[in-house]
């Protein structure tokens, strides 16, 4: 039940700008996945500046479509809905969100012109923007690309090369642009991932990280909330695997994607190994930039710029957190600000479209499940009517009617061959003893017709709860409103 509290909004919406960027980069968040570190995202976005915060890039796998169609069920967390809320929000405030899809939302690839065109304003607005690829031009000392830099990990203080941390008085002839290609990193793998043979080890490997993800998930709470550490098992079985080949920071893919464009550099997701690497190519003799923002699936790391267009940093939100005395995280019963919660309906709008693009591996079995309970209740909604029709009947006239016996024997049949034996026989016996609208003389066996009635309508009322629940459980997994049409895809 989604809390009240006018205080929490006011101090929300007026106080809680914590983190001052202009551009923020953030990927492989896998939403729907339930393998993101969610709560600590929901709390970074609702703790950034808003004044001063112009751009976020999602740098793909925004969403966790290939996790999404392998669950049983296909519920939407509430805390993944709330980071909806808050982009939404954002986005009505002016700040442009820019989302280049991943490996694991490719779905979205095809869809992009409808995207980006915005063809129901209902679901994105203005400030969305969707593309393949994007780029970013950041201003940088000259003196930076004279040597190799590399930041294999988060930077957690403030003294970070950036144009804007340099000298105000520095020449202007020191300055140069670099322009930076936004993509995913997919594009980059090595060769050997796009062998149709070895993608079965690509999943197994997946599938291994997932599971770990789950068990990592408890094990590090556990261990950071009583004795400060932050451990991912789940990240050193991915990064072991990647390195066995060559996966991370592929400098020659990438200097053969950048050879002949327009390019500096990458900013990339798809790795989780956040860092910043620059390295020459042999043939030019130019130096590229290799960014990658990392991920928010454990690692929570993001890149940000703070001023102006400066080159991005890399941070750790864990430890950045810590920094700013940051004790519990956030959970689904916490106050959800109104300003945040006012974008609900289109949070819903986007996750229903979501849904229809991943949907969960069963949802067809799941949907036959609602189509056949509600067809039942329908039926023993029909039968409890029929049979309130026979006791008024029985009551008036002390007889059964042509009608009645055929509602009666209708009834008994769709029950098992066994089941009601006595019931069955008696009827049987007053069917044949009696004709149709001949009255029950007998008093036994008038009140033994009586009872029967009564006892089926009250099993129709069982039968009729029994498959409201089943609906609503089934509903809840397949995360869908009553009033939404139930037909399998």
């Amino acid at each position: 039940m989604q809390k009240t509290d006018a205080l929490g909004d006011h101090f929300f919406k007026h106080t809680h700008s914590v983190f001052s960027f202009e551009t923020v980069f953030i990927s492989d968040i896998h939403l729907g996945s339930r393998k993101t570190a969610s709560p600590y995202l929901y709390e970074f976005l609702t703790h950034l500046d808003l004044d001063s915060l112009k751009e976020i890039y999602i740098v793909g796998d925004f969403i966790g479509g290939w996790e999404m169609m392998s669950m049983k069920q296909q519920k939407f967390p509430e805390i993944e809905r709330r980071i909806l809320d808050v982009l939404n929000y954002a986005s009505t405030q002016g700040i442009k969100i820019n989302i280049i899809p991943g490996n694991h939302d490719e779905k979205l690839r095809p869809l992009l012109p409808q995207l980006q065109n915005r063809r129901d304003k209902t679901t994105f607005n203005d400030n969305y923007h969707f593309a393949h690829e994007m780029f970013y031009t950041a201003e940088i000392d000259k003196t930076e690309t004279n040597a190799p830099h590399t930041q294999t990990g988060p930077q957690t203080g403030t003294d970070h090369t950036s144009a804007i941390d340099a000298d105000k008085n520095t020449a202007q002839d020191t300055k140069q642009n670099i322009k930076l290609k936004i993509v995913h990193g997919d594009e980059y793998e090595p060769s050997l991932f796009m062998k149709p043979w070895f993608r079965p080890v690509t999943y197994a490997v997946s599938e291994a990280y997932d599971m770990m993800v789950k068990v990592n998930y408890h094990a590090s709470n556990f261990l950071y909330k009583h004795f400060g550490i932050h451990i991912s098992l789940a990240k050193r079985l991915k990064n072991g695997f990647k390195s066995a080949i060559d996966y991370f920071f592929s400098h020659d893919s990438l200097a053969a994607g950048l050879d002949g464009t327009e390019y500096d550099g990458v900013i990339m997701g798809h790795t989780h190994m956040a860092g910043i690497k620059t390295f020459v190519n042999d043939k030019s003799n130019e130096t590229s930039w290799l960014i990658n923002d990392g991920d928010w699936v454990e690692s929570a790391t993001f890149a940000a710029v703070r001023e102006g267009n400066g080159l991005p940093e890399i941070f750790d939100y864990k430890k950045e957190r810590e920094k700013c005395g940051f004790g519990e995280l956030t959970d689904e019963e916490d106050h959800h600000p109104a300003h945040f919660m006012a974008m609900r309906p289109i949070t819903n709008r986007q996750v229903r479209h979501i849904q229809r693009l991943w949907p969960a591996r069963n949802k067809d079995k799941h949907l036959q499940r609602l189509q056949h309970a509600r067809t039942k209740i329908t039926q023993h909604n029909n039968d409890k009517h029929g049979l309130s029709a026979i006791m008024t009947e029985l009551h008036n006239t002390a007889s059964l009617s042509a009608q009645a016996r055929k509602t009666l024997t209708e009834i008994f049949e769709r029950t098992k061959e066994h089941s009601y034996k006595t019931q069955k026989e008696g009827l049987k016996r007053i069917f044949n003893q009696y004709a149709a609208d001949e009255t029950i003389d007998n008093d036994n066996d008038l009140l033994f017709v009586k009872t029967v009635v009564r006892e089926f309508g009250q099993r129709c009322e069982r039968k009729i709860r029994k498959h409201e629940a089943r609906i609503q459980t089934t509903m809840d997994k397949l995360d869908i409103k009553q009033r939404q049409p139930i037909t399998p895809s």
